[in-house]
């Protein structure tokens, strides 16, 4: 059967010729298309390596001199970092808080960033991390899990000064190796300290790829000599428990707020992770949800174009399809023949259009922001562009084909 279409698809060459360097065109530029829309997508939805469930960011401020309240260092001769130390502390006492901890430009979704190059020895070159200082909690509060393979938590055992490092940053500075407990130098090798922990990969946002990370672990010292200067950049995140997260953020804010006032220093907000997260990616978003609705125009104008031309095809030969059924052709076999002529042109026209693909892919001229050019990655996305376009044939070829398989062969050759 196969053998007869392709003899039928080079006896109609003229008007086939227009029909294949019109799928030809519409498979290359449906694939770039499937292809941008499968990178965006898995990007926004491949997991982000933290969970922000039921997280709060808290906000403290100190008082300064001649304010309401206000007390000298002759009535609270405590430091602002031992303050906050203690409402630490209370927070945790609390019960509806399952954890605590404190951090630097720690919070997700922030938009401040810092690196820090780190080597194996002092010889290598250095792999830029990026940096956050936190308390080990951070990996409790925020459920970051350890690498895969390793059975140990990455705040479990880690003591002030030490460092966690995400997988991939360990994979890139120490090439495979078992990073857990060996010394890192920092980019002029001034400063090392110790690997405590690997924990797993951690993007920064849905719209950017993993990058290395390394985590700076504050102990109980660090945190006591913050001064009031610091509290801006001080972010106190709290793990609340799901029962009790029910307008959480309002009712401790109204009810328990001086609970945590120690001092001078007060608390200011409660900002819910999620919402942190909503501001940080909406511009990304918005721009994501512009490109896919031109995308998605662009993809229904192709489906109609295709459905149109192979419905208006088939309509114009119900004479041919007369004559076969009046040579004995079952209904059956002439949908059959029909549908298998798209299909197989379309086939025929996939060859070149997978070699030009390839070679847009190869120069580099697809989205490889969010994810690199690999072979599973061309191979999805040519599947799904073929069956796309197989389904829009067979959408523009079985209506009209089957109601000229319905007419009586003496009333089909009218047509003829």
């Amino acid at each position: 059967m196969i053998n007869h279409i392709l003899k039928q698809i080079w006896n109609q060459r003229k008007s086939n010729g227009w029909l294949f360097g019109e799928l030809l065109l519409v498979a290359v530029c449906l694939w770039y298309i499937v292809d941008f829309l499968l990178v965006t997508l898995y990007a926004f939805n491949a997991p982000m390596g933290f969970d922000i469930d039921h997280t709060y960011k808290f906000q403290f401020s100190a008082r300064e001199g001649g304010a309401e309240g206000y007390l000298s260092s002759e009535e609270h001769p405590a430091a602002v970092g031992e303050d906050l130390w203690g409402a630490m502390n209370r927070l945790r006492l609390h019960a509806g808080v399952e954890a605590v901890t404190l951090s630097r430009f720690g919070v997700p979704y922030n938009d401040i960033i810092n690196y820090m190059p780190l080597g194996r020895d002092t010889v290598v070159e250095k792999t830029a991390c990026r940096i956050y200082y936190v308390t080990p909690e951070y990996f409790d509060v925020y459920r970051i899990p350890a690498a895969p393979g390793s059975n140990r938590q990455p705040g479990e055992g880690v003591t002030a000064n030490s460092i966690v490092l995400t997988k991939d940053a360990a994979d890139k500075i120490f090439e495979g190796q078992d990073a857990l407990g060996k010394m890192v130098y920092s980019g002029d090798n001034t400063w090392t300290t110790k690997v405590g922990a690997i924990c797993g990969v951690v993007r920064s946002s849905e719209f950017k790829r993993p990058r290395p990370n390394v985590y700076l672990c504050m102990g109980e010292g660090d945190i006591k000599t913050i001064d009031a200067g610091f509290l801006p950049w001080a972010e106190v995140s709290v793990r609340v428990k799901p029962e009790a997260d029910r307008d959480f953020a309002e009712t401790f804010m109204k009810e328990n707020s001086n609970q945590v006032e120690i001092g001078n220093l007060y608390l200011q907000s409660i900002t819910p992770v999620s919402t942190i997260r909503e501001d940080g990616i909406r511009e990304g978003k918005g721009e994501m949800n512009t490109r896919l609705s031109i995308l998605l125009f662009l993809l229904i104008n192709i489906f109609l174009g295709i459905v149109g031309t192979f419905w208006f095809r088939t309509r114009q030969r119900q004479g041919e399809m007369g004559l076969r059924m009046a040579l004995g052709a079952t209904r059956n076999q002439l949908r059959s023949t029909v549908l298998g002529e798209g299909v197989l042109l379309l086939t025929l026209a996939f060859v070149p259009a997978v070699v030009i693909c390839g070679n847009i892919m190869f120069a580099d001229l697809t989205n490889t922001v969010l994810m690199d050019n690999t072979v599973l990655r061309f191979v999805v996305g040519m599947l799904i562009t073929y069956l796309l376009i197989v389904g829009m044939i067979i959408a523009g070829i079985w209506y009209p084909a089957n109601e000229a398989a319905s007419l009586e062969p003496a009333e089909a050759l009218h047509y003829e």
